[in-house]
């Protein structure tokens, strides 16, 4: 694991952070973890030539669902969900089939696609650390060679478990504290034989949500 240092003191948004990150890449398709009201989303698309973002979120709550596990996850276990989820959507309209929404948990929606079939894919679900590491686990697999896993809430904050999960799982990956995401770039195996064959199952199964 490596820290990548920036002058000053002022801390940066993710969404900043990521923008920097991915310009000149190719991002014909990416995914994120935990949409919420579509910030980090929104921001995204607005900034970037993405093709295609699928955000992945169930937008219901479950017996982990805890209101201490960090500020944000307060937050959404407050919310009224079905209003945060009508208000995303209405949001996410300017950008039309830009931008998709799987209403389902992280696993879930990973297992709809096939491996190495993401440019980025972006973790900001639950942050206990045994949710982390199924999140790792479910999506690396879906990341293209040269692509980006990353993940947001790199803090040392009781039950936030990402630190650990990541130390763990992804040893040699790379963090930003100001923005506190960590990111780890796949390596190149060369084989693109069935590049068009997954952009194509990409439309296929964003045509199941329309």
């Amino acid at each position: 694991m490596y820290f990548v240092l920036e002058k000053g003191f002022k801390m940066r948004t993710h969404t900043s952070f990521l923008v920097d990150l991915l310009k000149g890449s190719i991002l014909s398709t990416v995914a994120e973890v935990g949409v919420f009201k579509g910030d980090n989303a929104f921001g995204l698309l607005e900034s970037l030539p993405i093709g295609l973002l699928i955000g992945v979120d169930p937008y219901r709550r479950y017996p982990a669902f805890d209101d201490n596990l960090s500020n944000k996850t307060g937050v959404v276990a407050r919310a009224d969900l079905k209003k945060v989820k009508k208000q995303m959507l209405q949001r996410m309209k300017p950008f039309g089939d830009r931008f998709a929404l799987s209403e389902n948990f992280s696993e879930d929606g990973a297992a709809m696609f096939s491996d190495e079939l993401f440019d980025f894919v972006f973790i900001d679900g639950n942050h206990y650390y045994d949710f982390v590491c199924a999140d790792i686990k479910a999506w690396l697999p879906k990341v293209k060679q040269g692509g980006i896993l990353a993940g947001h809430d790199f803090v040392n904050k009781v039950n936030c478990g990402v630190i650990r999960a990541t130390t763990e799982l992804l040893p040699d990956c790379a963090v930003n504290l100001k923005a506190k995401v960590w990111w780890w770039e796949k390596p190149f195996v060369e084989d693109d034989s069935f590049e068009e064959v997954k952009e194509k199952e990409v439309k296929d199964v964003v045509d199941q949500f329309k």
